[in-house]
Formats: C-alpha cells, sequence, structure tokens
C-alpha cells in the first residue's frame, strides 16, 4: 500500500463530481447527473474500494467544485449544457 491514503470528495453544482485525492493531488475524477452514477464510475475503475470514505476539507471541496465548475463552463460554451 502507498503512504498516503485515498481521499474522496463529492460536490454538486449542475453535475455531480467525484474527485479522488492522494495527498493533495487528484488522481482521478468522475463527472455525472447523479450521485449514483459517478459513484458506479469509481466502482468500475477499481476506485471505490480504496476510498475510506467521503471528506469535507475545505481546500479539497474548493478544488473539485472549482474543477466542476470549469467542465460546467466549457460544456456551455459548446453547447451541450444549457
Amino acid at each position: 500500500m502507498k503512504g498516503e491514503s485515498r481521499r474522496a470528495v463529492l460536490v454538486k453544482d449542475k453535475f455531480y463530481s467525484l474527485c479522488v485525492f492522494r495527498g493533495d493531488l487528484i488522481e482521478h475524477v468522475f463527472f455525472g447527473r447523479s450521485q449514483e452514477e459517478v459513484a458506479l464510475q469509481a466502482k468500475e475503475q477499481g476506485v471505490e474500494g480504496e476510498i475510506k470514505g467521503l471528506s469535507d476539507d475545505p481546500e479539497l471541496v474548493k478544488v473539485c467544485l472549482g474543477l466542476l465548475k470549469q467542465v460546467e463552463e466549457k460544456l456551455k460554451r459548446i453547447g451541450t449544457l444549457s
């Protein structure tokens, strides 16, 4: 096992995003229309078993939400998101 455990953050705006961190670095990001959809993606990628729970660390939440908003803005610009 690696030295640092994985911490996950779930955020919601127009979509949901599950960000998986090892330390302060994002290791995986999953996007979906529901909490169940992002959880299923994490399970399919084999990450779910290594996540011990959701973190409410304000810095990690800020990073994950910022990333989600950037993706949503990009989708809005290309016309995929209204």
